[in-house]
């Protein structure tokens, strides 16, 4: 599966989600963390129309 195809899949899944619990599926947003992830895929993934990224450290 290619990035894009993964993407649509999670908003296919978030978008039925979100009318389960009644709510807008306009209004939930895919944060994709980026922290381990090389420049190459972060564009492939931004290209497939993904914009907001974030990044996460694991506090034990």
């Amino acid at each position: 599966m290619t990035i894009a195809s993964n993407l649509a899949t999670i908003h296919d899944r978030i978008a039925a989600a979100a009318r389960r619990a009644g709510r807008d599926p306009q209004c939930v947003r895919l944060v994709a963390v980026t922290k381990t992830k090389p420049a190459a895929v972060v564009d492939e993934a931004a290209a497939a129309g993904q914009l907001l990224f974030g990044e996460t450290t694991c506090r034990n």
